[in-house]
């Protein structure tokens, strides 16, 4: 691959980042904390969260050279040799000063270093600002982390208040607004790093007295993102503390904004009392909810009405949140598609804007102005990243997002405006990126005459891979180089049917990685493939591989049927000696949600064969880790070679790829 061989003489030829010294200093705590006294610009109207679009601010991007002790953050591994990143998009610096930019091991085509942005540079974000004011986007919630604001002697906590002030400068001098949001869980420990903080930031920042701190009812709104979520911890007696801290006048007598899954309307317990009581402000999560235009119009008719019935009955106010599409491929090591949910020119955003001007809503959340580890992102992006692997704006100019998101405002306050028509730039759209195997390919562990084994094992035998996401099992095999694997997305693979004997399922999460519309026509192809007497090799990353959608139902009618399980620590996996007889009982030292086979889920197939057994510590029997089962019936003569996740941690990685490719092989049915 000729794009793998220039990476790799770049790399060999690139040293490790120069240990120069910081450009900046750290902005100290003090300062930052401190009233602002710096000029006030009117502009955008801070009474009320109505007629605005307001985003999500990160700023939580940091880099080696900003004056902050820990190098880069939220970019990865960039300055590594190879370098990994964390981010989807690669942002467009054309306008930064050279004092803004900070070079990384990443590599552009023609050879230059690849540079980022730090949030901790005031230079930076105040430019920000300004964008948000020559593109007509109101204001952003600043996010603050109880992770960072726990302990506030350390760096994290020095950082956070230094961007929230720049932040605070930027919406005095360009005429926007800004609030915090609190992104936490509702436990004691939570709300005692947030009742601690929130009153430095109103007694000594002097925070709510700023001019452009974004009001509504007659408070400083505060946004606490994460209340109600499964994940997140709640105790209802410590959440009601907050809630009368944050309203009492000595705190700034706070209008409250919570952000909630899309089930709250349906709580009857202590969650949906505290929040009829206190909260002003509901916003629903919808990122990734969706992920088409016609996904996003389908969730506004299930969600919108009996929310909104819900808010006018209590007196709510609704704030719906809208998202230009997703992607984290990088950020979850490939086990994602990348450009999972697609952009689609702008086209997914502007449907999520209509269907909220249809709901007669005026006001929108934007997820989110900066986030590019998740894809998110609106700000100025590049089409030209570095060699790698990244998603693009498709050609659109790199300012495409924020003028969508300012003809957003003015939609939903009346004006009629359209959808643009923007044609993509050709110059702009010739970056192809590497695929997740190209990227993190490393020199095999594996020993030799293992690979020469795999190699006549398939010789002349094209192996055909799901599209991404991968596992790490993919990784394994493909940088051995000893067999042809052939990435394809689905949309090839169902314009050119499979004919090789073997196709590798690797599932990095538990979809399929394709958009819902196309899995029926996907199951179909893996059906005819199996009819036509070839393997799936199911090398599973995620818990349970293709359970999307359809809660398995999809990926049974391709034959792939699993039980749902946990494994406990101290579970033992104990491997068929005829199968692995190198391989020795393995015992679980994490808990696993393991998702075994079991010989009566296949009740009518022409053979199952058990290779690995999980016994739980108490010695019952939970299924098989690794088993083949010779299909029957309307799927017959295909098979089914399947390894579990959980033997990811496996310590004898080679020994079990070579017992499980012995069974996969083209003919190893006939032996």
């Amino acid at each position: 691959m000729p794009s793998t061989l220039l990476l790799t003489t770049l790399t060999l030829l690139t040293p490790a980042l120069a240990a120069d010294p910081p450009r900046h200093v750290a902005m100290p705590l003090a300062e930052s904390l401190a009233p602002y006294r710096g000029p006030v610009v009117s502009g955008v109207d801070t009474s009320t969260i109505r007629r605005k679009v307001m985003c999500g601010y990160q700023g939580w991007f940091m880099a080696k050279g900003d004056g902050f002790a820990p190098g880069f953050v939220h970019w990865g591994g960039v300055d590594r040799e190879p370098p990994r990143c964390s981010v989807d998009l690669w942002p467009d610096l054309t306008e930064l000063g050279p004092d803004e930019r900070f070079a990384t091991n990443y590599r552009h085509a023609d050879g230059t270093r690849a540079e980022v942005f730090s949030s901790t540079v005031k230079a930076t974000v105040l430019r920000h600002f300004q964008w948000m004011r020559d593109y007509g986007i109101d204001g952003v919630w600043v996010q603050r982390f109880t992770s960072c604001v726990g302990n506030q002697r350390d760096w994290n906590y020095q950082r956070t208040c230094a961007v929230l002030s720049h932040c605070r400068e930027g919406a005095s001098r360009y005429g926007r607004s800004f609030a915090v949001m609190y992104d936490t869980d509702f436990d004691r420990r939570a709300v005692d790093a947030m009742k601690a903080d929130w009153a430095r930031l109103v007694r000594e920042m002097e925070v709510t007295r700023s001019p452009a701190y974004q009001r509504h009812r007659g408070g400083p709104v505060v946004a606490l993102w994460g209340y109600g979520f499964g994940h997140r911890k709640f105790d209802a007696a410590a959440s009601e503390e907050l809630f009368r801290f944050l309203q009492e006048p000595a705190n700034g007598g706070c209008t409250i904004m919570l952000g909630v899954p899309n089930d709250w309307a349906t709580w009857t317990d202590d969650r949906m009392r505290l929040l009829q009581k206190y909260a002003a402000i509901i916003s629903p999560w919808n990122v990734g909810r969706y992920g088409t235009p016609a996904g996003a119009q389908a969730h506004a008719k299930r969600y919108f009405a009996g929310d909104l019935e819900v808010c006018r009955r209590h007196d709510k106010d609704y704030y719906v949140v809208a998202f230009p599409g997703f992607s984290w491929a990088n950020l979850v090591n490939g086990r994602s598609p990348l450009n999972q949910i697609p952009r689609l020119g702008g086209r997914f955003f502007w449907s999520q804007i209509e269907e909220i001007r249809r709901a007669r809503l005026d006001m929108v959340y934007v997820a989110m102005f900066d986030e590019v580890d998740e894809g998110t992102a609106i700000f100025k992006c590049t089409n030209q990243p570095p060699v790698g692997r990244f998603c693009t704006y498709e050609g659109l100019p790199s300012d495409h997002y924020l003028h969508l998101a300012g003809l957003a405002g003015r939609l939903l306050r009346g004006e009629e405006v359209s959808f643009p028509q923007v044609a993509p730039d050709p110059q702009q759209t010739t970056y192809r990126p590497l695929s997740q195997l190209e990227w993190y390919r490393q020199p095999s562990t594996f020993a030799p005459a293992t690979i020469s084994r795999w190699r006549e094992w398939f010789r002349g035998v094209p192996v055909v891979l799901h599209d991404e996401p991968y596992s790490d099992w993919l990784t394994d095999l493909y940088n051995t180089g000893a067999l042809d694997l052939r990435p394809s997305t689905w949309r090839d693979m169902l314009a050119a049917p499979v004919v090789s004997p073997l196709m590798v399922i690797a599932t990095g999460n538990e979809g399929f990685g394709a958009p819902e519309a196309l899995v029926p026509a996907v199951v179909e192809a893996l059906r005819a493939h199996l009819r036509r007497g070839g393997t799936l090799l199911v090398l599973s990353g995620g818990a349970y591989p293709l359970f999307y959608p359809g809660g398995g139902a999809e990926a049974a009618k391709a034959g792939l049927r699993l039980r749902m399980g946990n494994a406990p620590a101290g579970s033992q996996v104990r491997f068929d000696a005829r199968f692995a007889p190198a391989l020795q009982p393995w015992t679980l030292r994490q808990p696993g949600a393991a998702r075994p086979m079991r010989r009566d889920l296949y009740p009518t197939v022409a053979s199952y064969t058990s290779l690995a057994r999980v016994t739980l510590p108490d010695g019952a029997d939970l299924g098989d880790a690794v088993a083949v089962v010779v299909l029957g019936g309307e799927l017959a003569p295909g098979r089914l070679v399947y390894v579990a996740s959980d033997l990811l941690g496996c310590p004898q990685r080679e020994a079990l790829l070579d017992a499980v490719l012995a069974q996969a092989r083209p003919g190893a049915a006939q032996r």
